[in-house]
Order: structure tokens, then sequence, then C-alpha cells
């Protein structure tokens, strides 16, 4: 196998996704500023990543999730200033578009060799059991 892959060694890619992780979950669950946050030093790791090596697929790949996650965190940013306003007025209900990450953007994300724990995200595997 490949080396290293499995030992927690101080992978900037593995960092990187697993901050993005929990960014995804908390933007699912509505914690937009948290996952702000998460993105953040998610998308900071992969640029550290990519510039530090990797190779040229990897490049392709993590600059996919950037560009993702530096949408997501303008949409986000966003949506809590909405929130904000309506938690000080009450009447303002315009939706924001791509409001919550779409199918696409999740593949994308969550793209990756470190997807273990998958059965705590309970809602991935929520369409096949419909």
């Amino acid at each position: 196998g490949r080396k290293g892959e499995d030992s927690d060694n101080d992978d900037p890619f593995e960092k990187a996704q697993s901050f993005l992780d929990e960014a995804i979950e908390h933007d699912q669950n509505k914690q937009y500023i948290d996952a702000v946050e998460k993105y953040k030093k998610s998308s900071q790791l992969f640029l550290d990543g990519i510039k530090s090596g990797g190779t040229k697929q990897q490049r392709i790949k993590y600059r996919d999730k950037i560009d993702v996650m530096l949408g997501r965190i303008e949409i986000l940013n966003k949506l809590i200033t909405k929130q904000r306003l309506e938690s000080s007025n009450k009447r303002i209900n315009s939706g924001i578009a791509n409001e919550s990450l779409s199918q696409k953007e999740i593949r994308v994300l969550r793209n990756s060799s470190f997807i273990r724990n998958l059965e705590l995200l309970p809602w991935i595997n929520d369409d096949e059991n419909s």
C-alpha cells in the first residue's frame, strides 16, 4: 500500500480534510459561523499543502476543493448576516441561493482517501434508505 496513509503523520492534506469534514457538518447543521471558521482553516491547509508539494493530480483535486470552500465561505457570510438580521427582525425571509450544500459540492469536498468514520455521518447514507 501507499506509505503513511494511515499513520497520523503531519500530512497537511489529511489535517485539512478533517477540518473540512467538521465544516461540512457545521454547515449542514446551520452552524454557519463555526463552518466558516473550519472552511477557512481547511482551505489554508490545502493551500499550504499544494505549495509544499503534492502531485499534479492532487493539486488539481485540492484546487477544486478550495474553490468550492471559498464559494461556500462567501455564501455562509451572507447567511450569517441574514441570520443576524432575522434574529433582530423576524419579517425578513428572503432566501439566499445555494443556501445549503449541493450534492455536487459535497462530492467534491468529500472526495478524498481520508473518508473514515462514515458511521458517524448518518446523513451521507440517507439516500439509499429512502
